[in-house]
């Protein structure tokens, strides 16, 4: 069997250590993580800033939209937020599996963004998967990079359009990987044996092996300890 990819989701983070941070992925490095799953953003700008969600309230207890923001007024505000620049240069040719974030809907100005980088930094195609739910960030991210795999992200939870609860978005680029919810992954991957697959959300050891035994490329978790021991 080839080895699986064990990817931390958002970094290995909890008991005061933020998610999607130097700190969390440092964390789940040392503790066994092939690499890390990470979200990126764009900021007012033009930096790229790695964060899942699309304001600061949540995770560092500040307002502001990222996208309404300078990375000046992030740092001052938040500077546990590191740039996806920080990132590579902190962690160099781990695994990185780069979800890029779209707000609203229509706007992919962090593909180009995204692509610069990847190219300034020599990032090998290897090491690399990009990924989101929006089809659209996808297919452009694709036309600018095409060298560089890239993933339909997927759940089947109402807040997914429904058109995209079954991995449809793979239709309208070139799709390299299915990340489906790991609740929905082993459906999946019966139903598009051609795919490679990297499941997000496994974080239950008997989950984990199932989709082990099923073929996964790669497992997205919150619990590297947990994924590792099954190996």
């Amino acid at each position: 069997m080839d080895e699986v990819l064990v990817l931390a989701h958002r970094g290995r983070h909890g008991s005061g250590v933020l998610e999607n941070t130097l700190e969390a992925f440092s964390a789940a490095l040392d503790c066994g993580a092939s690499g890390m799953e990470l979200d990126v953003r764009a900021t007012c700008d033009g930096r790229l800033v790695v964060s899942h969600d699309p304001d600061l309230r949540r995770v560092h207890g500040v307002d502001g939209l990222i996208r309404g923001m300078t990375f000046a007024q992030i740092r001052d505000a938040a500077p546990d937020v590191p740039t996806l620049d920080e990132v590579f240069q902190a962690f160099g040719g781990v695994f990185y599996d780069i979800e890029v974030k779209a707000d609203p809907v229509t706007d992919t100005g962090a593909c180009p963004l995204l692509a610069e980088l990847l190219d300034r930094y020599r990032i090998d195609p290897s090491r690399l998967l990009v990924s989101s739910f929006n089809p659209l960030v996808m297919r452009r991210f694709h036309h600018l990079a095409p060298h560089y795999a890239t993933a339909a992200i997927y759940d089947s939870r109402g807040t997914t359009p429904f058109y995209l609860r079954r991995g449809q978005g793979r239709l309208f680029f070139h799709c390299d990987c299915l990340k489906p919810r790991a609740d929905i992954a082993s459906r999946q991957m019966d139903r598009h044996p051609s795919y490679r697959f990297a499941p997000w959300d496994v974080n239950d050891a008997k989950v984990a092996g199932d989709l082990i035994v099923r073929g996964a490329w790669a497992l997205i978790t919150d619990d590297v300890p947990l994924i590792r021991s099954l190996f």
